[in-house]
C-alpha cells in the first residue's frame, strides 16, 4: 500500500513540474517576441505643428504659409523624434491659424 502511495505522489509531482516546465517556456517564447518587436503596435505616431500666427497691421501674418512648410516641419519633427516620416496634412485657415499635422513611423 505505501508503495502504491509513493507512486501516485511521485506523479503529482512530475505533473507539477511538467506545468512549471510550461509555463516557463511560453513566458521564455513571450520575452522573446517581445524583443523582436512582435507586440510592438506599427501606428504611426501624430504630431501637431503650431502655425504661431499673428496679428500685424490688421492682417493676420502665419509662420508656416503652404503645404511645402509645413511638410518640411513635419519632417524636421520627425527628424528630432528620431523617426522615420509618414504623412502631413495641411488646412490653410484665413482668419485662424493654419492646422498643420504630422505622421511619423
Amino acid at each position: 500500500m505505501k508503495k502504491k502511495e509513493r507512486v501516485r505522489k511521485n506523479k503529482k509531482v512530475v505533473r507539477a513540474l511538467f506545468v512549471c516546465v510550461g509555463i516557463l517556456v511560453l513566458v521564455l517564447v513571450g520575452l522573446i517576441l517581445h524583443s523582436f518587436g512582435f507586440f510592438e503596435d506599427n501606428s504611426p505616431e501624430y504630431f501637431v505643428v503650431k502655425d504661431e500666427c499673428s496679428l500685424m497691421m490688421g492682417n493676420l501674418i502665419h509662420q508656416i504659409r503652404d503645404d511645402g512648410e509645413c511638410r518640411n516641419r513635419c519632417v524636421n519633427e520627425c527628424s528630432v523624434q528620431e523617426m522615420d516620416f509618414d504623412r502631413f496634412s495641411f488646412e490653410a485657415k484665413n482668419n485662424d491659424c493654419s492646422l498643420c499635422e504630422c505622421w511619423c513611423d
